[in-house]
């Protein structure tokens, strides 16, 4: 089980985000794999706060509001392409606008809990290439693709996604 995680550690949004990296942290003993963390930083952010150990690799990217994270999902799906198994992908939720509505909240705590859920992981993974917690079966206008995983939250079998190369359908 490999992990990679995107995060945009803004300091108005510190709690946040720092309270979704120590749930990721707590869950580090299920992962044998890789864990890899992409960090997206500007004048906003507080890429120094963040607490690197136990990741095998943690890489600082400038953030590039028009490729939303799509820098530190490509850097972690090179160093994954040759990982076996599969790949729980995580976002930081809340850390451009905060989460102030309760919903927020409870939608993130459910994702990254189902999600780090390794064990429930494989299992889908056996019969399944890809999945998440909040698949959406509408267009992503944005991607030109039928249906997408909401809040970049899922998990994918590495050999099918790698064996015929990963990248975009829609490069940004």
């Amino acid at each position: 089980a490999n992990l990679m995680m995107f995060v945009y550690p803004k300091k108005e949004t510190r709690d946040i985000w720092q309270a979704q990296l120590q749930i990721v942290r707590d869950a580090f003993p299920k992962f044998d794999g890789r864990k890899l963390l992409a960090v997206a930083y500007d004048d906003s952010t507080d890429e120094a706060a963040i607490d690197h150990a136990g990741w095998d690799e943690v890489q600082l990217l400038p953030n590039r509001p028009a490729q939303w994270e799509y820098p530190g999902f490509a850097w972690a799906m090179e160093r994954l392409k040759v990982e076996p198994g599969f790949t729980v992908r995580l976002h930081s939720k809340g850390a451009v606008r905060g989460t102030p509505e309760q919903h927020l909240e409870k939608w993130w705590q459910l994702g990254f809990e189902r999600l780090l859920d390794v064990d429930r992981v494989r299992e889908i993974l056996e019969r399944h290439t890809i999945t998440g917690p909040f698949r959406r079966n509408v267009p992503a206008a944005n991607l030109g693709v039928p249906w997408h995983y909401a809040g970049s939250l899922y998990a994918f079998r590495n050999e099918p996604i790698f064996k015929f190369g990963w990248e975009p359908v829609y490069p940004l």
